[in-house]
């Protein structure tokens, strides 16, 4: 665990009453730290200079290396390990080992978080930027779900650009229908509707074919004499 959660009690508690076994950093200020391990702490240890305190199911570790590093398990015995790194052969508590092996994938998942800052976004409220983080950590589980036991694994930023492509498919924008323009109304004087003469005249369509017949009928709007029937909806085609 990380030290900003870790302290003596919450990992007793943990081993006794749920038997779960824990490790991690841990901050000398919580409390039921050793006061030993404290003024240890703040005397000049020597590089490499480890200070403990046990107990049947507890054990806290300070271990001098550039700066002071407090740890603390469950489980764990207090024992020095090696590792090389660089050519060079270095010696750490056993404990200190284990919890860098565990973080190692923790610290690459955040380092390839960090090419994709969803969360970071300048004046978002809270609950939005924990819902971004969680998105964005579910897409990386799946990018290493997905490439798990794959002989050819892909890229993050092609995995990603697969993902939009394919939630685009089924979740994208739908068309927006365009708006029917509603059309107005023809004026009165536009609709060639017919009128009753006082008095019978020549059909302007029947005189152009030489036949002589005459209507009661004009149109309000062309002003022309027409027979209602035939002549008048020929006229206006």
């Amino acid at each position: 665990m990380d030290n900003f959660y870790n302290a003596p009690l919450l990992s007793r508690i943990l081993k006794v009453k749920h038997k779960t076994d824990s490790m991690g950093a841990l901050r000398l200020i919580r409390e039921f730290v050793p006061e030993g391990l404290r003024e240890k702490a703040k005397k000049n240890m020597k590089a490499g200079e480890v200070a403990f305190s046990t107990t049947k199911d507890l054990s806290v570790e300070v271990w001098m290396d550039k700066n002071v590093v407090a740890m603390i398990s469950t489980f764990h015995q207090v024992k020095i390990g090696g590792i090389e790194k660089y050519g060079y052969y270095r010696y750490k508590p056993q404990v200190v080992l284990d919890y860098n092996l565990s973080m190692d994938g923790l610290n690459h998942k955040d380092q390839m978080l960090q090419a994709y800052p969803m969360e970071k976004v300048r004046k978002i409220i809270w609950y939005k930027k924990l819902f971004r983080r969680l998105v964005n950590v579910s897409i990386h589980n799946s990018f290493v779900l997905f490439n798990h036991n794959r002989t050819q694994v892909i890229g993050n930023r092609e995995f990603r650009l697969q993902l939009v492509k394919e939630l685009l498919q089924v979740c994208g924008p739908r068309a927006i229908p365009r708006p029917i323009e509603p059309v107005a109304p023809a004026a009165p004087s536009q609709m060639h509707l017919p009128v009753k003469n006082e008095r019978s005249q020549r059909c302007k369509m029947c005189h152009a074919a030489k036949v002589r017949r005459t209507t009661v009928w004009r149109c309000s709007t062309c002003a022309v004499n027409l027979c209602i029937e035939g002549c008048y909806i020929e006229y206006h085609k």
